[in-house]
């Protein structure tokens, strides 16, 4: 049952203050509530606590967590549409090839970031003064964009959260990219921090967020007795010395050159476009989310934001409305998962869809002998969209298979999970435990579609 949720927000504006409005530029005052269906859970609950990944619509998922998390959540990092007029793609190929053999390969678009102007800055004037409502006293909020839009969101976090509130403009710089012919090279993205209070909390000795010291030209390099090099200055009015150590970290200046954006071949690449660098999420995570605290990231993406919060022992809730994003963030935290011990599991949500989509597709999975084998996977879209014939060998067209051996017939808890390595083939024979009740499996394909069968 949906229910409505009253919004507290009053713009910052009155003297001194400038007024920021674009055509049909709307108030917000409630929104609208509705419940969210657990999909899928995968691995145990930590002192109570399981992960949270939505998918739906992020306005509707906000609005269904202000009943349980509002106030209360630390660290919101979103990666928003930057407006950049352009479809964005991931490449598809098959896997098991080898080397130097040429596969099928497919350019999809994942989503699209063309709008009107006033519609984008509506969208994101809501969606910002849910983000106020749902952080803590102490929490703060990093909004990633670009020179397309940065001057106006600018004006809508002061509006959101108050000039006051404005903590840094970061740049975060880097070389990886086009280089510019007739301009200047745009080599840096604007991440701006705003902090719900002024009491907020803030931790730049963290090894993730210091950076490396270097040297400065206006002071004497020395060594002391234990061959540490360091420097010194004086304050001329007070007398006292103080000591940097090179080979301590610093708090980082607000331009930061030192996290390079992702190459096309990075073992960190998961295949989804726009995604950024774990060393950025780390750093923003430990600056301003505690031990244990609460990171969101309502476009998650890629899942960048989920998989630093859980390596650095923070718990996370994540949004997107890109089904193909939420498999991917699925797999991705499977994976690094297996290096971590202690870690909470975490839960798929389904907001504001009836029923979950499915592709067109056909497979079998049959018992043999103690062991489930899966004898075909057929996904119609994507073996029309490669132009592959139906005897193409299954295993090539899937990323991953999930098995869970209990089903309890609403929610697909899986015991297996067969996630292989880049260009690896799933098993597609696996062992059946012998108190086995109900199976279910769930097949994802290459374009991130999933279907789900029980096998008699």
């Amino acid at each position: 049952m949906k229910e409505q949720i009253f919004i507290s927000f009053e713009p910052q504006t009155g003297p001194g203050l400038p007024a920021f409005g674009w055509a049909g530029k709307r108030p917000l005052r409630s929104v609208v509530s509705p419940p969210a269906c657990l999909r899928e859970v995968y691995g145990p609950a930590r002192e109570g606590w399981r992960n949270r990944l939505y998918w739906g619509e992020n306005l509707q998922v906000m609005g269904h967590l202000l009943q349980t998390f509002r106030g209360k959540i630390d660290l919101i990092y979103l990666d928003p549409p930057f407006d950049s007029s352009a479809d964005y793609k991931r490449t598809i190929t098959l896997r098991g090839g080898t080397p130097g053999e040429e596969r099928a390969v497919l350019r999809e678009t994942q989503y699209g970031d063309t709008w009107i102007c006033e519609e984008y800055l509506q969208f994101m004037y809501e969606r910002l003064i849910l983000m106020r409502e749902l952080l803590s006293p102490r929490g703060s909020l990093y909004l990633h964009c670009d020179y397309r839009r940065s001057h106006y969101l600018r004006m809508l976090l002061d509006e959101v959260f108050g000039p006051g509130c404005f903590r840094n403009e970061i740049l975060w710089c880097y070389s990886i990219g086009g280089k510019g012919e007739r301009f200047f090279g745009r080599k840096h993205d604007s991440i701006f921090w705003y902090s719900k209070t002024q009491d907020y909390y803030f931790d730049g000795k963290s090894p993730h967020v210091a950076a490396h010291r270097k040297p400065n030209s206006h002071m004497k390099l020395q060594t002391d007795a234990a061959g540490r090099q360091y420097q010194e200055k004086r304050d001329r009015k007070s007398g006292k010395v103080y000591r940097y150590y090179i080979d301590e970290g610093k708090i980082p200046e607000d331009y930061w050159t030192d996290i390079e954006q992702l190459n096309r071949e990075d073992r960190e690449r998961v295949g989804y476009p726009t995604q950024k660098p774990e060393a950025l999420l780390k750093r923003i995570i430990a600056a301003s989310a505690p031990p244990g605290g609460l990171v969101f990231d309502p476009f998650m993406g890629s899942g960048t934001t989920q998989a630093a919060a859980m390596k650095l022992d923070r718990r996370f809730l994540g949004a997107d409305s890109n089904p193909g994003a939420v498999e991917t963030v699925t797999r991705r935290l499977l994976t690094a998962g297996r290096e971590l011990e202690g870690t909470p599991g975490f839960g798929v949500y389904q907001v504001g869809r009836s029923a979950p989509q499915r592709p067109a597709a056909g497979a079998e999975a049959v018992r043999v002998d103690g062991r489930l084998v899966i004898r075909a996977f057929r996904p119609a879209r994507l073996l029309e969209k490669l132009s592959l014939p139906r005897e193409t060998d299954w295993r090539r067209l899937v990323d991953s298979v999930m098995i869970d051996w209990h089903y309890d017939g609403a929610v697909l808890r899986p015991e297996t999970v067969d996630i292989p390595e880049k260009n690896a083939l799933v098993r597609g024979v696996y062992d059946i435990p012998e108190d086995c009740g109900t199976i279910r499996v769930k097949i994802t394909d290459l374009r991130s579609e999933s279907m789900e069968i029980e096998v008699p």
